[in-house]
């Protein structure tokens, strides 16, 4: 299929599925599970969008989307505490399965079991064979004894070193960052209430930190996370994993009822206001109101990140007649969807061959 290049894989079914809770949910969600688990990789991750899912899975994209929906809630009756029993996490290009790593250990010891078994048989079916051989082929037998005994020894140390080097690639290295991001790290770790400290591990949420594109700032780190804790959700016991809390970028979904008062503008931020008019130039003839400002406090970081040659493709992109493109009318949507806003214009990008006149690379992803 057009878009997919699926690598030779299986994957072992347990029957404990049948009891499990995936199992009382709708036909379409179950296979919509069962599909992620046959394309699935031997990292345990499924590199698909939805609408390509729903294709391999044979479902409506809405069906599909109910389904990765359910995947990344919690689930209070799952049999695996870990990250409140939710069964995938966002990653780049598609999810990761969670427990892929604990199954797959499970399967290659079912399969190492079964091999040995198997070898073993093999043995006492040829020492069975040559229990009445004659006196003078004695040696003979002694050889070949000796060989099979070696043989043996061979392909245990082999299947040993397999699964060794499977274990390792399942395991994700963890890769060390820098001193500076390491003491912003501390003080955010202890930012998060004692149930979200429980849920996750410092390793974690290292890893969750570093796999983050775009970093937000300490400042908007400590206001988000201030407004999550006087949420009721949080107060009432319910927060996620702190490396969860990372991987979804939830300082991006402050709840609204811990929203921090409006200040006015630094310089900075009226420099930033310019750089966003400039998009539009309906814009510009509209002055700011408190949510687009509270907006473009909350997303400052990104937008900092844009280079002079960047908002002018900005500004080209949102000039263009071409349809299917994501172009917000108001500049609160601008602010809160920047990166989705930043993807269709590099598509678009790409599919016009725009360049502007004595460009330089852009320094938004750093590509």
């Amino acid at each position: 299929m057009a878009g997919f290049l699926f690598m030779a894989n299986y994957t072992k079914l347990f029957n404990s599925i049948i009891t499990s809770t995936i199992w009382t949910e709708d036909d379409k969600t179950r296979i919509v599970w069962i599909t992620m688990l046959a394309i699935a990789d031997q990292h345990g991750e499924v590199q698909a969008s939805i609408p390509g899912l729903a294709r391999v899975s044979g479902v409506s994209l809405e069906a599909a989307e109910n389904a990765i929906n359910k995947f990344l809630a919690p689930d209070p009756y799952s049999r695996t505490p870990d990250d409140e029993g939710r069964r995938i996490e966002k990653i780049e290009g598609g999810w990761a399965l969670l427990n892929h790593g604990k199954y797959r250990l499970m399967a290659s010891a079912e399969d190492s079991k079964k091999s040995n078994a198997d070898r073993q048989k093999r043995h006492r079916d040829k020492k069975n064979r040559n229990a009445n051989v004659t006196e003078n082929n004695a040696c003979v037998t002694l050889s070949n004894a000796q060989v099979t005994v070696k043989t043996d020894i061979a392909e245990a140390k082999a299947e040993a070193e397999a699964k060794a080097e499977a274990k390792k690639r399942i395991t994700k290295q963890y890769c060390p960052i820098s001193s500076d991001e390491s003491e912003i790290l501390k003080i955010v770790w202890d930012l998060f209430p004692p149930k979200s400290r429980e849920r996750s591990s410092k390793k974690q949420f290292a890893e969750a930190w570093r796999k983050t594109k775009i970093k937000p700032s300490l400042e908007t780190l400590k206001q988000s996370l201030d407004a999550w804790n006087q949420s009721a959700k949080w107060k009432d016991g319910y927060s996620e994993g702190a490396h969860i809390w990372i991987n979804n970028a939830q300082w991006e979904n402050t709840p609204m009822q811990a929203a921090l008062p409006f200040t006015p503008p630094s310089n900075d931020e009226l420099d930033l206001m310019t750089l966003v008019n400039s998009v539009r130039q309906s814009w510009q003839m509209i002055p700011w109101n408190d949510d687009e400002c509270a907006m473009l406090k909350k997303y400052k970081s990104q937008l900092e990140s844009v280079s002079n040659e960047d908002w002018q493709l900005l500004k080209a992109y949102f000039e263009s007649n071409q349809e299917g493109y994501f172009r917000p009318d108001n500049r609160s949507k601008f602010c809160e969807s920047f990166s989705g806003i930043w993807t269709a214009c590099e598509r678009w990008k790409k599919a016009t061959g725009y360049r502007a006149p004595n460009s330089k690379d852009s320094l938004y992803y750093g590509s």
